[in-house]
This record gives structure tokens, sequence and C-alpha cells, in this order.
């Protein structure tokens, strides 16, 4: 028998908008269609992989300082600008809001997957974005992604919740309630412990950096990113 090529996982980056609820919090969620390959009829953010404009958008205001620092433990700069500008490239595709700045200078050359941007003469406000997450789909799933998950205040966001049809009932949920088993992959649900997490305790996020989640000999394995586990 020929043995199965294992899928190498995909760049991709996600964005987590919150919101303050009563003593905690709501974040904007979806649902993806039943008929998806990919964690279909469940809740997830808004998110996807890097694509190659990604690399090349400029920026309306750069990452925050300790948030590059510690994406830049395992990524390149280039490579963690665009998976930052990524998750807001995708949250605008997928919900119709915008984490965006104006631009001082228009840019020389219009990219297609940041028109809606451009024609607005806006960028990527990347100096929203807190970064408190990785996590690798395990071997073995049907697809795989290397992703980083991106927090931001919804009061920095603009535009009225529509999105492209990726994913449907777009709206607000209280982190508890979009933590049920039947709402949410297992993996989801992690995320959503360490997003409330970040949200309660700030400061360590800026100190400590993002966990990392990812699988060894079968096991689920977390640990500070760029530490050994």
């Amino acid at each position: 028998m020929t043995k199965k090529k294992a899928i190498r996982p995909r760049d991709a980056s996600s964005l987590i908008i919150y919101r303050p609820k009563g003593g905690g919090f709501e974040v904007l969620m979806g649902r993806r269609h039943k008929d998806h390959v990919f964690m279909p009829n469940r809740l997830v953010f808004p998110g996807g992989s890097i694509e190659a404009d990604d690399r090349r958008v400029a920026p309306a205001t750069p990452l925050q300082p300790h948030v590059e620092r510690h994406l830049i433990r395992t990524l390149t700069p280039t490579r963690a600008r665009a998976l930052a500008a990524a998750a807001i490239r995708e949250t605008f595709e997928e919900t119709g809001l915008l984490l965006a700045d104006t631009l001082t200078e228009t840019p020389k050359k219009t990219l297609p997957a940041w028109q809606g941007f451009h024609d607005r003469g806006l960028g990527p406000a990347l100096h929203e974005l807190e970064y408190f997450f990785r996590a690798v789909t395990p071997p073995g799933r049907v697809r795989r992604f290397d992703a980083r998950f991106f927090l931001a205040s919804a009061d920095h966001v603009e535009g009225e919740i529509a999105g492209d049809g990726e994913i449907i009932d777009i709206g607000w949920y209280d982190l508890a309630e979009a933590s049920k088993e039947d709402n949410v992959h297992g993996i989801t649900a992690r995320v959503l412990a360490e997003a409330e997490a970040a949200l309660k305790n700030p400061e360590m996020i800026k100190r400590r950096g993002a966990r990392h989640s990812r699988h060894i000999n079968g096991k689920q394995i977390i640990t500070v990113e760029g530490e050994k586990p």
C-alpha cells in the first residue's frame, strides 16, 4: 500500500472582535454552512488563509512593538505583518466590518484582495491587534491550518454586519454560550478560553506572548510559543 502523504498546514489567521457585556465579554462569530468540509455547522471566527496581496499591502499603522516581538519568535517580520493583515481582510470579507485607518499616501498599486480598503482610502490598522494564540490542526484532518489568533475591540471597527456568505448567523455571542460543545469545535472552545484569559489579564499577554497548541505523537501539547514542549 502507498503511504498517504501528510497534508502540510497552511498559514492562516483569525480575528476575534470583542465587546464588554455585563461582567464579561461577547465576541463576533458566525456559523459555517452544514455542507462545508471544514467545521460544518459550527460557530467560528472570521478568518482564513493568507494571500499574496497580504504580503504587499501597505498598513495604515504598524503592529504594536510587543505584538511584533512575539510574532517574530517564529516568523519573519514580513510574514508576521501579512498574517495580521490577513485576519483584518478576511474579517471585512466575511462580516463587512473594517478594522482600518486612513492611509497617509495613496498606494502605488491597487491590490485586488484589498480593493474594498483602497476604494475608501484605508489600510489595515495593525496597531489595534493583540496576538494571543496559535493552533496547528492535527495530522490526519482533511484540511490543516497553522493559524494565528488576534483580538481587537469592537470600539475600533466600522461598518454594518453583512459579509460574503462564507459564514452565516453572524452576530454577538456570549463567551459562555458560544463555548458550549454543540456550538463549537474543541479547538474553538480552547481559543475562546484563551481569549477570555487574555482579556482579563492583558498585561500577562504583553509580557508572556501567545500560547501555542499542536499535536506531538498524537497528544495535544500547549506551551508558550517559542518554548520547547
